[in-house]
């Protein structure tokens, strides 16, 4: 019965390590030989134009982007500045994927007591310089989901 349960352990224990070591590899292989864009660094976008029904915003949206990109994967921080007098941030998530000269990005917003659902459909121009494209959102005085035009420029490692 011990060696059994010994024997158990070590096979689902070298199972893992080979799962783990095939996803590491293959993703090492997949960043070394990737050709697309690459848009790792910092990122600047102002929400400051109207919204695509109309609505004008009560206060325009500093944000900054921290991009991490591994082959078509997308991760990062973003931090939004909004607000007059005083101004507030909140900090996000990034997940999202790049293909071709496409960038889809979810920010998840790290509190638990706001609601905030915002999503990215971007186009890489100008050398990677610059995105343009949607952010669509949940605007919470408005109750419905809104989108406006948004670009984006590239500032740095």
């Amino acid at each position: 019965m011990v060696i059994n349960v010994s024997a158990s352990l070590i096979a689902g224990l070298i199972l893992f390590l080979l799962g783990f070591f095939k996803t590491f590899f293959i993703n090492l292989f997949l960043n070394t030989f990737y050709k697309g864009v690459r848009i790792n660094g910092r990122w600047k976008a102002k929400q400051e134009k109207e919204t695509a029904r109309g609505y004008p915003l009560t206060f325009p949206t500093d944000y900054t982007f921290e991009i991490k990109q591994f082959a078509g994967k997308i991760s990062g921080v973003a931090t939004a500045e909004f607000g007059h007098p005083e101004r507030e941030s909140v900090t996000y998530n990034i997940n999202g994927t790049i293909k071709d000269n496409f960038v889809c990005l979810t920010l998840l917003l790290n509190e638990t007591n706001r609601i905030s659902h915002c999503h990215f459909l971007l186009q890489i121009i100008d050398s990677a310089e610059r995105m343009e494209g949607y952010m669509t959102f949940y605007a919470l005085k408005a109750n419905e989901i809104n989108a406006m035009e948004i670009e984006w420029k590239y500032v740095g490692k």
